[in-house]
């Protein structure tokens, strides 16, 4: 994890499902248990996000909001996180 002023930088893991390493990297950096946070399908879908970026070096960029934060997924397997 990389971590500026406002904003963190986690990388997915090729045997971790997309959408498990969102709600790993906003736990990590809110310091809050994966369990506390909300259902990440409460912000969007997981499966679409799962499939979207199961083929590790997809293209694009892919934004949400996410328990406080603003979550930017790349195709480069980084998840960046803000807070929002």
């Amino acid at each position: 994890m990389a971590t500026t002023a406002s904003k963190s930088l986690f990388t997915v893991d090729a045997d971790t499902a997309t959408s498990t390493a969102i709600v790993d990297a906003v736990s990590a950096a809110s310091g809050i248990s994966p369990l506390e946070l909300p259902p990440l399908y409460d912000a969007i879908d997981p499966d679409a996000v799962d499939a979207l970026f199961a083929g590790r070096g997809a293209n694009g960029t892919l934004q949400f909001r996410y328990a406080d934060y603003v979550v930017t997924l790349t195709g480069n397997d980084q998840i960046e996180l803000a807070r929002d």
